[in-house]
């Protein structure tokens, strides 16, 4: 989802500058960034920034006087060591601010010997600041005339010499407009290469409401709808079909351009009733020719997942399942779509499933797929189930059109959405095929892998600790998770028993346990809420236990810190032996981190320690955590170890 920052400089001139970022706040951006804001003191901006929540994106460098100074001086040749001296002090005054670009400025140059030199002082700049981002931006002559860099294809051929990682493009919507005529055209181009963009109407720079810039098309590429609303009258209208737009089929963002005239303009035009998701069901001759297949089939199997499932849906086709003997898998983080009791479960696809579960979705005849659009991560790179197989059928049910045979070709396709289909499948009247073992055979091969086995090869045995967990919180316990190998414990050990009880990321985003652990004791304050975290998947994101503390959360974290980043560890061990680097963290006493929250909390170094502090955590309400330290060698719950990983290299 795109973030959003407003350029104070630009916006807010009624206001001093220092105001503007409270109003920038209340205008709903979280982001603000400046031109040159070097004239105030960094005090006074990073507390602006914190009493409003803000985070600075991007300033300019060098920081000359915008009113008549030079702007920039990176491509003038003679001028390296003053461009030099003002990238270092610009530094520090991002640094301060928490910058996260900074825009270099070439300044008024032309010709070959400033192009060298513009290359030249890039390479320097991002050696001298590697972990600051660095950007250029084509500016156009009208605004800035003689300005060195004005063309995006210039831009890129500079920026593929310069071949530094921290280098990239500054897109601005205005300028482009305004060198081309044709924005959209150069956004296609060369949009793969911001890392930061800028938008306003063109021409007259103001904010995207009119002009020749088509933003409903620019969004349209990232969004399931986007229109621009011009007339105030129209606006229950719009609203009422974005919302029914974003929760149809499957569930994705949508945006509406809103003119600022329109918050202006008054209106006596009466909101729209509440919208709610259509009806899908699955068309009665489908669900016949379904079941006939599956009749056919020796060796079926099905797998779910995917949005839009809930405690109808889940009831439902569990019935179905249970019903036929179908053996049922669950698409990678969708393991709550069924009841890990139910004798049919199978266990989980995605990264670290279990062998027997993965030779047998191989080896399947017929895949009943569910709402499961059979992504990278659920198919392991689509190699299991096989992207083509001849002797395979394929029934794929899915709430949107567009997602069934996009990858994987569907032999029978079903457009329905969870519950309705689920439904139709557990009430179907007609003649169900004979039923199969296999949902037995295959529960029970998951029940065994899915139980510890007793070990003192580390002194805190993460499988043993989550099994105690799973035989000591209450089973409807919310699980939430970020990215990272830690995750895998949970997934193997854990009984995702209750609906919903797996709130996890499908992309591998780090730093998404806490902030949905958050929100999960907001919507259930009456079940048990656990965020797990690895070390550098808490660190992304920890500081949202303010926010918990702040709402009066009731909710348990556990930080497993190995000190490293494990998963890029694994992949540097496997793929890359011998070159081990920076996956290492010198990481913080979590534990009096959560302290400094209110919180209660504990560390855990054996597996007896966790226990009691699970124990005791248990007894109590509020905000609490436990630090849980392991050894890096544990790698993950496949069994993975340094020590056998370097074996085999």
């Amino acid at each position: 989802m795109p973030k959003f920052a407003a350029n104070i400089s630009l916006l807010f001139k009624e206001l001093p500058f220092l105001d503007r970022f409270a109003a920038a706040a209340d205008h709903g951006f979280t982001g603000v960034e400046a031109l040159f804001p070097y004239d105030d003191a960094v005090t006074q901006m990073t507390r602006r920034l914190t009493m409003n929540g803000l985070q600075m994106v991007l300033i300019n460098c060098p920081p000359p006087n915008w009113a008549g100074g030079e702007r920039g001086f990176a491509a003038v040749p003679g001028l390296t060591e003053r461009f030099r001296h003002d990238f270092k002090r610009a530094v520090r005054f991002a640094k301060a601010l928490g910058a996260q670009h900074m825009h270099v400025m070439a300044g008024k140059a032309s010709g070959l010997v400033a192009r060298t030199t513009f290359v030249e002082n890039l390479r320097w700049a991002s050696a001298e600041a590697p972990k600051m981002s660095l950007t250029i931006e084509p500016l156009n002559a009208t605004d800035m005339p003689g300005y060195f860099l004005n063309d995006f294809d210039q831009a890129a051929e500079i920026l593929d010499e310069v071949k530094a990682k921290n280098v990239n493009l500054q897109f601005d919507m205005y300028h482009a407009q305004m060198l081309t005529g044709d924005g959209m055209a150069v956004w296609e181009a060369h949009g793969h290469r911001a890392a930061h963009v800028q938008i306003a109407s063109a021409p007259g720079r103001r904010a995207p409401e009119r002009g020749e810039v088509d933003f409903p098309a620019f969004f349209a590429p990232i969004s399931k709808w986007s229109a621009r609303i011009d007339r105030a009258d129209r606006i229950p209208e719009y609203i009422a079909r974005a919302y029914a737009t974003a929760i149809s089929g499957r569930p994705g963002p949508v945006v509406l351009a809103l003119p600022e005239d329109m918050l202006y303009d008054a209106t006596e035009a009466l909101p729209r009733a509440a919208v709610t998701r259509p009806a899908q069901a699955p068309c009665p001759d489908a669900m016949q020719a379904m079941m006939a297949l599956i009749g056919d089939a020796a060796a079926p199997l099905a797998i779910i997942g995917g949005a839009g499932w809930n405690t109808k849906s889940r009831e439902y086709f569990q019935l179905f399942a249970e019903r036929l003997g179908l053996p049922v898998a669950t698409a990678f983080r969708r393991q709550d779509a069924i009841s890990p009791s139910s004798p049919v479960y199978a266990g989980n696809l995605g990264y670290g499933p279990n062998p027997k579960l993965v030779e047998r979705v191989k080896a399947a005849d017929l895949l009943l797929v569910v709402g499961a659009r059979l992504g990278e991560a659920t198919t392991d790179g689509y190699r299991i189930p096989p992207l083509e197989d001849k002797e395979r059928t394929l029934i794929h049910v899915h709430p949107d059109p567009a997602e069934i045979g996009s990858v994987y070709p569907a032999d029978l396709s079903i457009c329905a959405s969870m519950d309705e289909f689920a439904e139709s499948a557990a009430l179907w009247a007609g003649e169900d095929p004979l039923p199969f073992d296999a949902g037995a055979q295959a529960h029970q091969e998951w029940a065994e892998w899915a139980t510890a086995t007793p070990s003192d090869t580390y002194p805190l045995d993460l499988a043993a600790c989550v099994q105690f967990m799973r035989d000591t919180l209450p089973a409807d316990t919310i699980i939430c998770n970020g990215a990272g190998n830690f995750a895998g414990w949970w997934h193997r050990y854990w009984r995702y028993e209750g609906y919903p009880s797996q709130l996890a990321p499908t992309c591998g985003a780090m730093g998404y346990g806490v902030p949905a652990a958050v929100a999960a004791a907001q919507r259930f304050p009456e079940r048990t809420v656990v965020a797990v975290a690895g070390d550098g998947d808490f660190l992304m994101n920890g500081q949202e236990l303010a926010s918990a503390a702040q709402a009066g959360c009731d909710l348990l974290a556990i930080v497993v810190d190995n000190s490293g980043y494990g998963t890029i560890r694994m992949h540097q061990e496997r793929e890359f032996p011998e070159r081990i680097s920076a996956t290492h963290l010198a990481n913080p006493d979590f534990a009096a981190f959560a302290a400094s929250f209110g919180a209660w909390s504990a560390t855990a170094a054996t597996t007896g320690e966790f226990e009691d502090a699970l124990v005791e955590a248990k007894g109590r309400k509020g905000l609490r955590l436990i630090h849980a330290k392991i050894d890096i060698e544990q790698l993950a719950a496949s069994g993975a170890t340094v020590s056998g990983l370097r074996a085999k290299a």
